[in-house]
């Protein structure tokens, strides 16, 4: 499976605490509007852990028509919630996969929510595909 950067949200970020994720996508620089047939799908790259194992963590999806200087979003509006995760949470773990969400703005980002306590170890992947079958190819080896 070949992902231009646009589609990738987070690419072996680490998380220690609750972040955004690492880039923004711009519906806008790509002129059209493919987000209607994309899916969100985001995995444990590495496994994620905490001291007392007590750690969860929640994605959320945001939206905004504007960005700040530093590509974050302005103004954001919560558009969807994963369910929580506790730790530890195996790498290649599936967080959070859904069809993206109806009211996306120009542009949207992740917010990775940790919970409890903080994780010590761990990263994370989130990009969009356009069909789930590749994820479960990808989850499968092929």
């Amino acid at each position: 499976m070949i992902l231009d950067n646009q589609c990738k949200l987070s690419d072996g970020q680490v998380l220690t605490a609750s972040a955004v994720s690492a880039n923004t996508y711009d519906k806008g620089a790509r002129g059209d509007n493919p987000t209607n047939e994309l899916y969100l799908f985001v995995r444990a790259n590495a496994a994620l852990d905490s001291a007392n194992h007590t750690a969860t963590l929640q994605v959320k999806v945001q939206t905004a028509d504007a960005v700040d200087g530093n590509n974050a979003l302005s103004g954001a509006q919560d558009l969807a919630l994963s369910p929580v995760i506790d730790a530890p949470i195996a790498a290649g773990t599936v967080i959070f996969l859904a069809r993206l969400p109806v009211g996306l703005k120009r542009y949207f980002a992740l917010d990775y929510i940790v919970g409890t306590e903080s994780f010590n170890a761990g990263s994370v992947d989130a990009f969009l595909v356009s069909d789930p079958e590749i994820v479960g190819q990808m989850l499968r080896g092929v």
